[in-house]
């Protein structure tokens, strides 16, 4: 049961959280997510070089808006691949390029979340190739 003490104290912590309040602050807020690109999606030449290793087939296109499950489980495979490649060549190359604005602990952050998400999309492509329902589905999922 919480108590209105612990209320009280949660509404004036969240009245504190509430961001920047400056223009100026706000401004280097807004900076954040694109200040090292890691965020960014992945090179589409990336995505699709990898799209074509997971269906081994050199003669493969990606499709963003196909309603196939085997073709939309690579594709998000191949992505995942593409930003984790990415994240572990940026990590690897950090004492080359190394910046004021991006530290190795937010490399390896990046690189790590890059890697869950391989996983997860790694595991998905196995249930969907391992599936008997490997027709069409609806778009979106």
């Amino acid at each position: 049961m919480v108590t209105d003490r612990q209320v009280a104290a949660n509404k004036a912590n969240a009245r504190k959280s509430t961001g920047p309040k400056s223009a100026v602050g706000k401004a280097a807020s807004a900076k954040n997510a694109t200040r090292h690109g890691l965020n960014t999606s992945p090179a589409w030449k990336d995505v699709t070089s990898w799209y074509k290793i997971i269906l081994d087939d050199p003669e493969a296109v990606p499709d963003v808006l196909t309603s196939n499950n085997i073709e939309r489980a690579a594709l998000v495979l191949a992505e995942a691949e593409a930003v984790r490649e990415r994240a572990t060549r940026m990590e690897e190359n950090y004492f080359v390029f190394a910046s004021k604005d991006t530290s190795l602990r937010k490399l390896s952050r990046y690189r790590r979340q890059s890697e869950a998400r391989r996983r997860k999309a790694l595991k998905n492509w196995i249930e969907t190739k391992n599936s008997k329902n490997t027709k069409q589905t609806q778009f979106p999922p």
